[in-house]
């Protein structure tokens, strides 16, 4: 009964399907917020409503399953407060914490009990198909601006998002599962070459050559490390499709002048920020506590008299995965989320490579790639896509066989 009561309503993925509503923002009785949030929240409390003992026994298993992320989690977030409360801005700390760890985790949350009401196998490609589904209506709507005219001076698609690099990292991961699904879902095969064909014009569009770079490497990683020797065909076809696509944009001006080190390129505007960046961190005992979240570009703006010229003024991240955490929760909140990455790839490479987990490796590999030149973390949607890759710990594939099996 619990089981088709939970796959009825199906309610666990809705927060996955509307992940662009972060963008509609209002305010709730003076507290800003916006409809993720609240659709979110509402789910979460209908949960409890509709069935309070089985959501304390999910919520139970939840955290004993998971309590070796959890803890770090914790750490992480502690790192984040002491980090806002050292700088003083509590409004837009704290918006940051709710928003991009808080309503993250609890869509996670609310994920795992689609995830173990039934299948783990089958609910966990239903999780990741529901981010497919957001990042195909995501796309249409870009193709959508790019007819009305509406790009960056540069003739470089963004959508609705700040930037160009914004819309890749949002759909790449969407790209990734809509791969590695198709073979495995041949009754629909057509929908997910029709999906993967707007996804890949969307992502070229943006020319985000760091997206590019990062979806090849980890595309390549995942099926080597799935060792099966049909793919080497197929691996084959990725490298030479993406060589020719580099060396096709080696005559555009941006790859250009990311090689030829150009005074304002991308590149030489990437280590000028970088070494700001550690400049922060070695600044004021900021290794250990860090600036706080959304702080980055003050702090980098009163450091523009080390490094001049200063080639780019807005800049809220330090563009790069690692630094933005160390700056933002401090050396504990930076060491605890190495402790997580290293325990997911522990856990996740003992199990068999099927489709759940093949598609949380290419994303979290996609993830902590382009997050070397990019922040891929720090925003909504990139942060509930971070945590779904931890539902494919849930999967039945374990070679113990352990779906039961505390995963700590």
């Amino acid at each position: 009964m619990e089981q088709k009561l939970w796959q009825k309503i199906n309610l666990a993925y809705w927060p996955i399907y509307f992940l662009p509503f972060y963008l509609i923002r209002f305010g709730f009785f003076g507290l800003p917020t916006n409809l993720l949030e609240a659709l979110t929240i509402f789910i979460f409390v209908a949960f409890l409503f509709i069935d309070l003992h089985s959501f304390i026994k999910q919520g139970t298993n939840f955290f004993r399953n998971y309590f070796i992320f959890l803890v770090p989690i914790a750490v992480i977030i502690i790192g984040l407060v002491i980090g806002t409360a050292k700088a003083g801005s509590y409004e837009i700390g704290l918006g940051i914490i709710k928003g991009w760890f808080i309503i993250p985790i609890m869509i996670w949350f609310l994920a795992n009990f689609g995830v173990t009401s039934g299948d783990s196998d089958k609910e966990t490609r239903k999780a990741f198909q529901a981010y497919l589904v957001s990042s195909v209506i995501v796309a249409l709507f870009s193709i959508g601006f790019w007819i009305e005219g509406k790009h960056t001076y540069d003739l470089r698609l963004q959508g609705f998002y700040n930037s160009p690099n914004y819309l890749a990292m949002a759909l790449a991961p969407g790209f990734l599962v809509g791969l590695f699904s198709y073979k495995y879902d041949k009754n629909n095969k057509y929908i997910y070459i029709a999906a993967i064909g707007a996804l890949s014009i969307v992502i070229y569009m943006t020319h985000s050559v760091s997206s590019w770079l990062a979806i090849a490497v980890s595309i390549v990683v995942t099926l080597l490390l799935k060792k099966r020797s049909y793919y080497k065909l197929l691996i084959l076809s990725i490298f030479i499709f993406f060589s020719i696509m580099i060396f096709w944009q080696l005559n555009q001006s941006r790859i250009n002048q990311s090689f030829e080190g150009l005074e304002r390129s991308s590149l030489a505007s990437r280590l000028m920020i970088w070494n700001a960046s550690t400049k922060i961190i070695r600044s004021d005992a900021n290794w250990l506590w860090g600036i706080g979240p959304g702080n980055f570009q003050e702090q980098y703006l009163d450091n523009q008299k080390y490094f001049p010229p200063y080639l780019e003024w807005s800049v809220p991240h330090p563009h790069n995965l690692f630094l933005t955490f160390w700056l933002s929760s401090g050396i504990i909140g930076f060491i605890a989320f190495l402790f997580i990455l290293i325990n997911w790839f522990r856990l996740i490479l003992k199990y068999e490579f099927k489709t759940p987990q093949v598609i949380a490796v290419s994303i979290m590999l996609y993830i902590l790639i382009h997050g070397i030149l990019d922040t891929t973390y720090f925003k909504n949607d990139l942060a509930v896509i971070f945590w779904m890759t931890f539902l494919a710990l849930n999967a039945k594939s374990s070679p113990e066989g352990a779906n039961n099996e505390k995963i700590n």
